[in-house]
């Protein structure tokens, strides 16, 4: 929980940045990307994980046969120390690791035959027990047995997914609008109301905002004001076909109408606006 809550930090630093160098689809489409990756990571696991299960199945049945066959082998060769026997073709091969040993005294068979009989019923225990602890009935009363400690976790994990990771998701957007990108005072206004404040559309001689004492309004962390009236076709000249509209006309401009991701926007009429905007959600976002 904790690495996928760096995850989150890391996202609310990344995605910002991709938005304001590229676009909002741009940072949606790396999410995607991610999300896929994460996708066939999983289902390398899950192939991992049944590889895995799959060679410890067989790592158990190899030990329970070569217990037996030790076993068996140690047996023969403790009942027909002077006979020559023919041992199985399947047990020659402890057959010949048991010739490398001693056998005159008679107690290293003994040994032998009590270890490999240790063994064989360690993992028969081993596999008794394991087969009733699976086979144990699974009751929902069992959740009265869990200890202190889990509850404790549970209540934690129920108070992040309840209260902190909501407030996380409009976190970003209450910080922006109460303390990064405040909506200008009513008494601050534009020197031309119905020109676009900052880009290549702009007045040349500027239309900066003042208040009603002619002094240069808002100020940090406040949007910049916009103009209340636009009237931009491409029959009126100095059009961009880089633009996303066919036309530009409001009779009263609001925030909503502002698309800082269309050119029109962010590099030709309200500059200053996309601009701050942009600075301002970086910076809510961290």
């Amino acid at each position: 929980m904790a690495t996928g809550r760096l995850g989150s930090v890391l996202n609310n630093f990344v995605s910002p940045a991709i938005a304001r160098r590229n676009n909002t689809e741009g940072a949606c489409w790396v999410g995607v990307f991610f999300n896929m990756l994460s996708l066939v990571m999983s289902i390398a696991l899950l192939k991992l994980d049944q590889d895995t299960k799959k060679a410890n199945a067989e790592f158990h049945k190899s030990v329970e046969v070569s217990a037996h066959a030790e076993l068996t082998a140690s047996l023969l060769l403790d009942s027909h120390e002077d006979d020559e026997i023919s041992l199985p073709e399947d047990l020659q091969h402890y057959d010949n690791n048991k010739r490398s040993i001693n056998y005159d005294n008679k107690s290293v068979g003994t040994s032998s035959t009590s270890i490999s009989s240790s063994s064989r019923s360690r993992s028969d225990s081993t596999y008794n027990g394991d087969s009733e602890e699976i086979s144990k009935e699974v009751k929902l009363s069992d959740i009265f047995r869990f200890g202190f400690l889990f509850w404790l976790l549970s209540f934690s994990c129920f108070a992040v997914y309840g209260c902190i990771l909501p407030f996380n998701n409009i976190a970003s957007s209450l910080l922006l609008e109460r303390d990064y990108f405040k909506a200008p005072p009513i008494d601050c206004t534009l020197r031309f109301e119905d020109q676009c404040t900052s880009g290549t559309l702009a007045p040349i001689i500027g239309n900066p905002s003042t208040d009603e004492n002619r002094n240069s309004c808002p100020g940090s962390h406040y949007a910049p004001v916009l103009p209340t009236i636009l009237n931009y076709t491409k029959e009126n000249g100095r059009w961009d076909d880089s633009w996303d509209e066919d036309e530009y006309v409001f009779d009263d401009i609001e925030e909503s109408d502002v698309n800082c991701e269309d050119d029109f926007w962010a590099e030709a009429c309200t500059k200053d606006y996309c601009d701050t905007k942009d600075d301002a959600t970086v910076t809510a976002g961290r």
